[in-house]
């Protein structure tokens, strides 16, 4: 979309106080891995290749769990709700 006042506001803030908190964080890893009976680590279908893609991978194997795939990408619920929302019905159901 084309640059405008309220999207500079946002990338503007996003840049100032969002990245730099995502990089500042650690994930507490034993905690994690006393909860995993409980946790599910899973990537969109499309982010193949990207870097996030790689964090969730890492994730899961620091955790010794399989890394889930739902529809889409990094945002698949916005494009794919009803998709991913069945792929999250499967995933947390017993």
């Amino acid at each position: 979309p084309p640059a405008n006042p309220s999207r500079m506001a946002n990338l503007k803030f996003f840049l100032e106080n969002d990245a730099p908190a995502a990089r500042r964080f650690h994930a507490d890893l034993p905690a994690l891995a006393a909860a995993k009976d409980r946790l599910v680590v899973a990537a969109g279908t499309s982010s193949k290749g990207l870097w996030i893609r790689g964090c969730a991978q890492a994730l899961a194997d620091a955790l010794e769990l399989p890394l889930a795939e739902t529809p889409g990408g990094h945002a698949g619920y916005v494009a794919h709700p009803r998709g991913f929302a069945a792929r999250l019905r499967q995933l947390l159901t017993p």
